[in-house]
């Protein structure tokens, strides 16, 4: 297999020596990356070879949001953090061999323990469980919707529907936790030797890839300890599970600009090096990431030279693909990428802060909300309970706000048995 490619027709605008941001999104790949400060602007190389690319960008013009850096060898200068951070820049690097964020420089504007003292004993609270129904309840909705109307599996799409249904009864995090893993066998069961999730090569690249290479066949990788679905060793795998790093690190990011601690989930279980609350935050999102997967993958002719295989099967995304998909527009003509996802995830943090959140810092956190979002607000569309709406995983409000009620009901019963004035919880957002 190549280690490296060079762009095609299609790419024509990664071909260019120029680096410019796209939605305020910057990708960066390859060998030898430089960030740093050259005579206070900011520049930045990358590239593969002789095929260098680098940009100059001014403070007042620079139209960055994120810089996304996956790369074997290069380097950050201090200056350059500092510039990014004080310019409200984020920078975040993934490992190049399994896309898994490894390193991150986001500007925090909440730093409040009491918040993150509220998020540790929310896992053992009737809030805790509420928030883990929502959030594992507008996932499992949408990919039910994913598979009746993606793929056309009614069957298996009636199954998580159950399951989801179920979960609203469940009595402990716990219960829900193995709703949801039961959903995950059924769903990825139904992914399996379907046409629509089979990468489509070029002709000519058809003997130059392994016969695994063309199908799905499950997350599970061989490769993975634990029977886990890390080093992929075929190309959806390996699509999904950049498409995931991408929304993990908007997810991560966006937990520290409200002030939550990223490693306190609710329904992942705890470990060490892992942002589980980001984890948490992405199930509702999930569905969105594989249907933009799912497109890619029907509207994209594959090259050989789009992926590498390392010595032991491990496959990995090469450029230009990889650099697209930070931050491109799906041909569908609908924004799904990592600027698309960062617009549904802010909704889900805000109203998870708030539900934890003191009273007198609720103030702060609604004034400070506008700027946290990117561009134009999203209308946030209402939750049907009639019937199954087309795109489910987008409907959360009622369901968050059924889960704030609850938490103010919580809080006032918490200070009143304590003997201290009750206050309202006021919620961010509409």
């Amino acid at each position: 297999m190549q280690n490296d490619s060079m762009p095609g027709p299609e790419d024509a605008e990664d071909s260019s020596d120029e680096l410019a941001p796209r939605d305020g999104v910057l990708a960066l790949y390859g060998y030898g990356i430089k960030i740093l400060v050259e005579r206070g602007q900011l520049l930045v190389m990358d590239g593969v070879g002789a095929a260098r690319r680098r940009g100059r960008f001014a403070k007042a013009t620079h139209g960055l949001r994120r810089l996304i850096v996956v790369g074997h060898t290069g380097y950050v200068s201090l200056d350059a953090l500092a510039w990014c951070d004080r310019l409200n820049i984020s920078i975040t690097v993934l490992d190049s061999n399994d896309a898994h964020p490894c390193f991150g420089s986001f500007p925090r504007r909440t730093d409040d323990a009491r918040l993150r003292r509220a998020q540790a004993r929310a896992a053992a609270a009737p809030v805790g469980l509420a928030i883990a129904r929502d959030l594992l309840g507008v996932k499992l909705a949408g990919q039910a919707a994913l598979l009746r109307d993606r793929l056309q599996y009614f069957e298996a799409a009636n199954a998580v529907e159950d399951l989801a249904e179920a979960l609203g009864a469940a009595a402990t995090i716990g219960e829900a936790r193995q709703l949801e893993a039961a959903a995950a066998v059924c769903y990825w069961q139904a992914w399996i030797s379907r046409p629509e999730t089979a990468i489509r090569f070029a002709r000519k690249d058809l003997s130059l890839v392994p016969d695994h290479w063309r199908r799905f066949d499950g997350r599970r990788s061989v490769l993975a300890s634990a029977n886990g679905n890390r080093r992929a060793e075929r190309p959806v795998n390996a699509i999904l599970n950049f498409c995931y790093s991408l929304a993990e690190a908007e997810a991560l990011r966006a937990c520290l600009l409200v002030g939550l601690d990223p490693g306190l989930g609710l329904v992942h279980l705890d470990a060490t090096n892992r942002a589980f609350m980001a984890l948490d935050l992405m199930e509702p999102i999930r569905p969105e990431v594989e249907t933009y997967v799912l497109e890619l993958i029907a509207q994209h002719t594959f090259r050989s030279s789009d992926f590498a295989e390392n010595a032991d099967g491990h496959v990995r995304l090469l450029p230009p693909f990889k650099r697209s998909n930070s931050r491109r527009h799906c041909r569908c003509g609908a924004r799904r990428s990592a600027p698309g996802w960062r617009r549904w995830l802010m909704p889900w943090v805000r109203r998870l802060a708030a539900s934890t959140r003191p009273p007198l810092h609720l103030r702060a956190l609604t004034c400070a909300a506008p700027r946290i979002g990117c561009g134009s607000a999203r209308p946030e569309p209402v939750l049907s309970r009639s019937s199954p709406p087309r795109r489910p995983f987008r409907n959360s409000v009622q369901a968050v706000g059924r889960s704030c009620r609850l938490i103010e009901r919580a809080w006032n019963a918490e200070r009143s048995s304590s003997g201290l004035p009750i206050n309202a919880v006021q919620t961010a957002g509409p």
